[in-house]
């Protein structure tokens, strides 16, 4: 996998990002980073993420596949039962899913401009 950057350059990981996530946290007087410093929770969860690697296979695996839609796997899992999401391919005991298949049922999800369906209309 290759090595992406980090959002923001002041904010690195590891052991010398470490103490520029305490002086970040000490600095805005913020108090939110977890014991471990390696748990985040809502705005500074956003700032660090980092963009998802485009898949170099076709098959991807369950998590992947969440990654890949960019949902988590809870909400990918729940997806495929009611069939907004495709179900898994087999090859002998693992399952995988079609990156094509995904890309498909992706295209179909309502938008958020869709006014096909009128919630009047009910």
């Amino acid at each position: 996998m290759e090595n992406l950057a980090p959002i923001s350059p002041s904010l690195n990981s590891g052991p010398a990002g470490d103490q520029d996530i305490q002086q970040f946290d000490k600095g805005c007087g913020a108090s939110k980073l977890k014991k471990d410093k390696r748990e985040y929770s809502g705005a500074e969860a956003r700032d660090r993420a980092r963009p998802v690697p485009l898949p170099t296979q076709r098959g991807l695996s369950r998590e992947e596949a969440a990654a890949y839609v960019g949902i988590g796997s809870t909400k990918f899992d729940e997806m495929v039962r009611d069939g907004r999401m495709p179900s898994p391919r087999r090859i002998d005991s693992r399952k995988l899913w079609d990156i094509r298949a995904l890309d498909a049922s992706f295209d179909r999800l309502p938008s958020d401009g869709d006014v096909s369906v009128n919630p009047w209309d009910n």
